[in-house]
């Protein structure tokens, strides 16, 4: 009778700690899948037992079960085969083996077992050395089988671990809402960006099923320069707020069992407003939301916040004495200053809307910006003179060059100088230069430059740009016939009294120092000669003319006046 004394024996199976960390599960799970699979198709092929080894042979396979202590015990355990002559159990035999194939494999000498008589005791150390060496050398390949499927199915699992944690740390995609652990939770907002298109705010909900008195839910919201907060009442508990580091903290004291569902509001700003010189999340960022219950740390949400300015160039105009704007008349005269302006338009792009635009470089999204300026080829910049009038205005911390006659003017502005859309004024970079000429052309002349003016701006930290064209720089130089058109002379007179009332009394200390102010606007030509007469009133005591010092001014500019005459005629007026 064929039998196997340690047939009844249990399969263990163990999982041993790997320094892969948590690969080794998966490691296991692998290999008893593999070797489950092996038992299967040994159990369905062709099998001849070996009792001195307890190992199945299958076509090309052999897959050992027992652990090492089960091995140590087999090795030493007394084995007994029992044959007989007994047809019936040689013919069972037999018949078990039948249909047996022998592809690619050698059945052991033992299958003979049940044809045969019982080996002596010599044949069968003899055969159990031969199962032996060959059990060795089939463990060995087997090591080797399972020690490269375990280095590649490591390898796999490593490269799938680094896949998952790249799609964890990629925060290109909004998260919207996440549940609680505990699904009592669940926090949402309802946007995936804010936008600069608009004013749509976006609005972060907690809703909670189920909370005790002395629960604890902390929201932290990272901050942006697009957006602050409004929050709600609180009726079942209480709301702390502040701020710490990038994140405004919004700590909820339930002191009630309810459920309850709480909004805070992320309010878009407009373009108005104060901001840092530059923004420091200026273009496409992704602001998180992080909240804790009773501190467990619960799953982050995330939303876009976008901050693209709006840039425009007109180009360089003509101007006033003042700096602004002509409107007026196109027609300079050639070898004389005159004043021009570049004239553009930036707002800090919280909302594209063209509001609150500053006529200069907005600082807010200026991390460096240069505008060139091509010019017609007879075009001089009196660099002097236009670093006065932009200092008047109020306008520095950049610089305005150029090389020489009919170069580029350029326009240099670093990293957080200039003004905003609040604090802008109206005022444009101010250009004082000439058209030079050897021989006035006869008749009105109109230059070009040959290309676009180019504003280009880094607006982000990260070196994003943005860019934009005015039109060419164009004037017309008026000719020996002709003269170019004088803007409006308009005069001007001020009390210095707010409510017209002049008291004179004894005493001469508290008398005003200045009565009235005259004057006339001239904002665009030489006035020679100029004579003004002033009619006093009967019986105001005059003592005097006070005239400007600083000439040449943009608020001032007079040209080239070197001295004032006045005089005084009193008339005496008898009855």
């Amino acid at each position: 009778m064929l039998f196997n004394k340690h047939s009844e024996s249990k399969q263990r199976f163990g999982i041993r700690k790997l320094t892969i960390g948590v690969s080794s599960v998966l490691l296991s799970t692998l290999f008893l899948t593999v070797n489950n699979g092996q038992k299967v198709n040994a159990a369905t092929g062709n099998t001849v037992t070996n009792a001195g080894n307890n190992n199945i042979e299958t076509d090309n396979e052999s897959v050992t079960k027992e652990n090492e202590n089960q091995t140590k015990q087999t090795d030493n355990a007394t084995t007994e085969v029992t044959n007989t002559s007994n047809e019936k159990q040689a013919t069972e035999v037999e018949d078990k083996n039948a249909n047996a194939t022998t592809d690619d494999s050698t059945k052991v000498d033992d299958a003979k077992v049940a044809e045969d008589k019982a080996p002596d005791s010599n044949d069968q150390k003899s055969a159990k050395g031969k199962a032996t060496s060959s059990d060795t050398e089939k463990q060995s390949d087997k090591t080797k089988a399972d020690n490269k499927l375990a280095k590649l199915a490591v390898n796999k699992l490593a490269k799938l671990a680094v896949n998952k944690l790249t799609v964890a740390a990629d925060d290109s995609t909004p998260v919207l809402s996440q549940s609680s652990e505990n699904g009592d939770m669940n926090l949402s907002i309802s946007l995936p960006e804010l936008s600069n298109k608009d004013y749509i705010p976006q609005t972060i909900k907690l809703d909670a099923t189920y909370v005790n008195p002395g629960d604890k839910i902390v929201i932290k919201v990272k901050r942006g320069s697009a957006y602050g907060f409004d929050k709600e009442n609180f009726p079942i508990g209480t709301v702390k707020e502040s701020d710490q580091g990038d994140y405004r903290i919004f700590e909820l004291d339930i002191n009630t069992t309810a459920k309850f569902e709480y909004k805070i509001t992320a309010k878009r700003n407009n373009n108005y407003g104060w901001q840092p010189s530059p923004m420091e999340d200026t273009g496409v960022t992704t602001k998180d939301i992080q909240w804790s219950i009773n501190g467990e740390d619960q799953a982050p949400l995330s939303f876009k916040q976008t901050i693209i300015p709006e840039l425009t160039a007109d180009g360089v105009s003509l101007a006033k004495a003042t700096g602004d704007k002509n409107t007026d008349f196109t027609e300079v005269a050639p070898n004389e200053d005159y004043n021009f302006v570049y004239v553009m338009a930036e707002n800090d792009g919280l909302v594209h809307d063209g509001s609150y635009e500053a006529g200069i470089v907005n600082s807010a999204v200026n991390y460096g910006t240069t505008i060139t300026i091509p010019v017609p080829e007879n075009f001089l910049l009196n660099q002097k003179a236009s670093d006065k009038a932009n200092k008047e205005r109020g306008l520095t911390g950049f610089t305005m060059t150029q090389d020489g006659m009919g170069k580029d003017v350029i326009i240099t502005v670093p990293k957080g100088q200039s003004a905003q859309g609040w604090n802008s004024g109206g005022r444009y970079y101010t250009l004082t230069g000439k058209f030079v000429y050897d021989q006035i052309p006869e008749e009105p002349t109109t230059v070009t430059a040959k290309g676009d003016s180019v504003i280009d701006q880094i607006y982000t930290s990260d070196g994003q740009r943005i860019t934009a064209k005015g039109k060419p720089f164009s004037v017309t130089i008026s000719g020996k016939k002709g003269r170019p058109a004088s803007g409006p002379l308009s005069p001007s007179v001020s009390g210095a009294i707010s409510n017209n009332q002049l008291l004179l009394d004894s005493n001469p200390n508290n008398d005003p120092v200045v009565v009235n102010w005259f004057g006339y606007s001239n904002d665009y030509d030489d006035i020679e000669n100029a004579k003004i007469k002033l009619d006093l009133a009967d019986g105001l005591y005059v003592t005097g003319i006070k005239t400007p010092k600083d000439l040449g001014t943009v608020y001032n500019n007079i040209g080239n006046i070197q001295s004032y005459t006045y005089e005084m005629t009193l008339e005496l007026l008898r009855n």
